[in-house]
């Protein structure tokens, strides 16, 4: 995928990274991790937070 198609793309504030219908999204310190994906059968939204500080 492209970034100058629109296909593709990231930004850094906040963290927000994507790939046509796959998304990943940081609000910030005290935010989860969101992670969203689809296609035309199924669609999948996650919610990730650490278990433990980064090493």
């Amino acid at each position: 995928s492209r970034e100058a198609l629109g296909l593709a793309g990231a930004q850094s504030d906040p963290l927000s990274i994507w790939v046509e219908e796959w998304k990943l999204y940081h609000g910030g310190p005290l935010s989860p991790w969101r992670l969203s994906a689809g296609t035309n059968e199924f669609s999948l939204e996650l919610e990730l937070e650490p278990m433990r500080k980064p090493v």
